[in-house]
């Protein structure tokens, strides 16, 4: 025991906050790299035998057969922050001084003037929100990106969420989701033998892909608590004017961040590498990637650009005029018809019913999801995040449309078949017959 109170009482080893951050990152880093390898080539390698038996034991199955197929069967655990979004919208539906103020509000506003205000119901919403912020507040827009702000520091994301989320449970109109059940189709369809070994692969998919998402859960507040570590260094140099922005920091690497630290790197330096890489950031913003790539050698020189496959962002692709129609196509991801107005958006933000438009989905864009009449991306995979939970959610998606938000507009009425994988756009004569 007197052993034990002269170590409590003895000096205890000061840890550099650099050396915290970067055991902290390579750590999470590590750690989620190899399980997310590991599961990410499992799941591939179940995927595929699970599809090869679909072509030749099931070849006239449905279209998004498969998908649902691959159905985990609980809840996954990264679709709490949407089950959470949805209840918190459930239980003020009904008070139409609190959604009034919500929906005639700007995001940006919302949580003052619901500070300001001094009715009870708003007050026990406001720690509805504070629980949601205290639970999933390192969950952001991009939320592999360290740059984005989160939920705790731009609550407003939040409210955006909320107000699409809002208006769905309000309204009574669902997309016409196909009512028919795999399982029994199965049934129907194979012979005893062919339904052990299927259900016995569909098994191994099903749990892969849960803990799967699991662990891209667990990465997800990896880098919340880095991201909040990074904030709070910057927060710290812009006080103390060696940063003109918090947000600067996001400019360094952590090699440099160290040797700063460490007086391997002068002030004046690391201003002139920040400024020199937003320039640059500034340049790549107005380039656009090619659907894929590749790089060889030393990355450089006067046409690299033009090597590579980047071109200028806006590059002339034929669109589709609002007053004509028109047919698109892509690889279906869950089943239902949806009819309704596009709204192409680059981020999740609200889209009222309509059906979301858009090229590249990440796990932050989960909490709209239930806000949207059809989720349409011109990128993507059946296995990746956001499809596995549109699936849960049952919205009518297809992903990998060429070229889909070149030739879609917001405004334009599309008719989605998540079955077939087709999309039709309804020109403006057909829309008003309808």
């Amino acid at each position: 025991m007197l052993a034990v109170n002269k170590l409590r009482k003895a000096p205890q080893p000061k840890i550099r906050t650099s050396t915290l951050l970067r055991t902290l990152c390579d750590s999470a880093r590590a750690a989620c790299a190899v399980s997310t390898d590991s599961l990410r080539d499992f799941c591939s390698g179940a995927y595929r035998a699970l599809s090869g038996l679909t072509k030749v034991w099931l070849p006239n199955a449905p279209g998004p057969f498969l998908y649902e197929m691959m159905k985990p069967d609980e809840r996954i655990e990264s679709l709490q922050p949407v089950d959470r979004m949805i209840e918190i919208a459930e239980s003020i539906k009904h008070d139409e001084v609190l959604t009034n103020l919500i929906h005639s509000t700007p995001a940006e506003s919302v949580q003052s003037a619901l500070t300001a205000s001094g009715d009870p119901s708003v007050r026990s919403f406001l720690g509805q929100v504070e629980r949601y912020v205290q639970e999933f507040g390192y969950r952001s827009i991009n939320e592999l990106k360290l740059e984005e702000p989160d939920l705790r520091e731009n609550p407003s994301i939040f409210f955006a969420m909320l107000k699409s989320v809002l208006l769905r449970v309000q309204s009574t109109e669902r997309a016409n989701v196909s009512q028919q059940d795999p399982d029994c189709y199965l049934n129907g369809e194979l012979s005893w033998w062919r339904r052990v070994v299927y259900k016995a692969v569909r098994r191994k998919v099903r749990r892969c892909l849960a803990a799967r998402e699991r662990v891209r859960f667990c990465r997800t507040r990896a880098f919340g608590t880095a991201r909040r570590m990074l904030r709070a260094i910057g927060s710290d140099l812009t006080r103390v004017k060696l940063l003109q922005d918090p947000s600067d920091i996001y400019y360094l690497r952590l090699s440099e961040l160290n040797d700063w630290f460490d007086g391997a790197l002068s002030h004046r330096e690391v201003l002139v590498v920040i400024e020199q890489r937003k320039a640059l950031r500034k340049e790549y913003a107005q380039l656009e990637a090619p659907g894929r790539f590749r790089t060889w050698g030393a990355i450089g020189g006067e046409d690299y650009e033009r090597q590579y496959g980047w071109s200028k962002s806006g590059a002339a692709v034929a669109g589709l005029d609002s007053s004509q129609s028109g047919r698109l196509s892509g690889t279906p991801c869950c089943s239902g018809v949806a009819q309704a107005e596009a709204q192409v958006v680059t981020e999740p933000r609200e889209v009222s019913g309509k059906i979301l438009v858009t090229y590249r989905t990440d796990p932050g864009w989960c909490p709209v999801l239930p806000s949207a009449a059809a989720l349409l991306i011109e990128r993507g995979s059946p296995l990746t995040h956001v499809a596995i939970v549109a699936r849960e959610l049952g919205i009518p998606t297809i992903i990998q449309i060429k070229d889909l938000t070149k030739r879609v507009t917001t405004g334009m009425i599309l008719r989605v078949d998540g079955e077939t994988g087709v999309v039709t756009i309804v020109s403006k004569e057909q829309a008003e017959t309808l």
